[in-house]
């Protein structure tokens, strides 16, 4: 931040130079929430480090507000899924049949591209009384979650 073309200077350090910084990277750099959110706490943390941190700094220095999901959600309609099932993806029949088993997968199952698939090998599937994938979540600390077929 201090090597910044709107500068917060930390030996000098006032809510009006944080406030000049933070409006810079959301008008002209577009800055996403989180960034500014994490460039906030590194400013809080000095404070903090220095005795410095008062609460009108959470007064002065506020965050956009959060913005919603998706507007319109994201619906594969039943031609589209049959389009993914079988279209040509590769060259060889193996690797058609790879990719649309991935698609498959994933517009059925609800499996996260791409951690989820490469972590499944051959032995989390499972045929007893009700047959089931065991879905390894490297996201989650690697904890495994069943997904029922």
């Amino acid at each position: 931040m201090s090597n910044h073309p709107v500068p917060v200077n930390f030996r000098n350090l006032t809510i009006e130079s944080v406030i000049k910084h933070f409006d810079y990277r959301r008008a002209i750099e577009n800055a996403s929430r989180d960034a500014l959110r994490h460039e906030r706490d590194a400013v809080y943390m000095f404070l903090r480090a220095f005795r410095q941190f008062t609460p009108e700094w959470k007064e002065y220095v506020k965050l956009p507000k959060k913005q919603s999901g998706l507007a319109t959600p994201f619906i594969l309609f039943p031609k589209t899924l049959n389009k993914l099932y079988h279209g040509t993806y590769g060259k060889t029949q193996y690797e058609n049949v790879l990719f649309q088993t991935i698609a498959f997968t994933i517009a059925n199952f609800g499996m996260r591209p791409p951690s989820e698939l490469w972590m499944m090998r051959t032995d989390h599937l499972y045929k007893l009384d009700r047959p089931y994938i065991k879905v390894v979540e490297k996201k989650k600390h690697y904890s495994t979650r069943p997904l029922y077929l």
